[in-house]
């Protein structure tokens, strides 16, 4: 027997087998459904909202900095135009790669959390990496970790809607979005 909250509160997928009938089950999804209706915003979800929107600021800042990190590459390492690409490509490649499987890794194996933490990690990491590289095959090796980090960063809007009331959702979504703007601001601050 699972107690009257495990049933009723934290309940992911009700099954047949515990509730007998169909319109059991939906009973229990309509009971959550409201209570998570009922919430209010609150300094939990503000500060949630605030560090996703930097998660997504550091997605935009890297996204950003694609375009003139193969220029700098290209001449530090003195690469033809096409090697020079690669950067660029490897990144995009890591992100697909990525995107293929963050959803099963996020939603089965690890857990959404961490996968954000382990996207962070790749991203901070493998930038540090990518930016001491003492050659082009460290940095191609470093930045498609980074394109597998950065297709991992979808995960948080899912995070986001989760803790989030309904008639709020749009609108804290639509902030995360803008600190986007603030990423790409500030890369093409820096490389001014």
């Amino acid at each position: 027997k699972t107690s009257y909250a495990k049933k009723h509160i934290t309940m992911i997928k009700p099954t047949q087998q515990e509730y007998g009938s169909t319109d059991e089950i939906l009973n229990v999804k309509l009971q959550t459904r409201n209570v998570l209706d009922t919430l209010v915003v609150g300094r939990y979800q503000l500060m949630l909202f605030f560090s996703l929107g930097l998660l997504f600021m550091s997605d935009s800042v890297e996204s950003s900095l694609i375009g003139y990190l193969y220029e700098c590459a290209g001449d530090t390492f003195g690469l033809s135009p096409g090697y020079a690409s690669t950067i660029v490509s490897i990144v995009f490649a890591g992100e697909f790669i990525s995107g293929l499987i963050v959803g099963v890794l996020s939603d089965v194996l690890l857990g959404r959390s961490t996968i954000i933490l382990l996207a962070s990690f790749l991203l901070v990491a493998f930038g540090l990496i990518s930016a001491a590289s003492p050659n082009y095959q460290v940095l191609i090796a470093a930045r498609f970790v980074v394109g597998l980090g950065l297709g991992m960063f979808v995960v948080p809007f899912d995070l986001g809607i989760e803790f989030c009331p309904a008639p709020a959702r749009g609108k804290l979504i639509q902030l995360i979005n803008c600190f986007w703007g603030l990423g790409a601001a500030y890369i093409t601050g820096c490389a001014w």
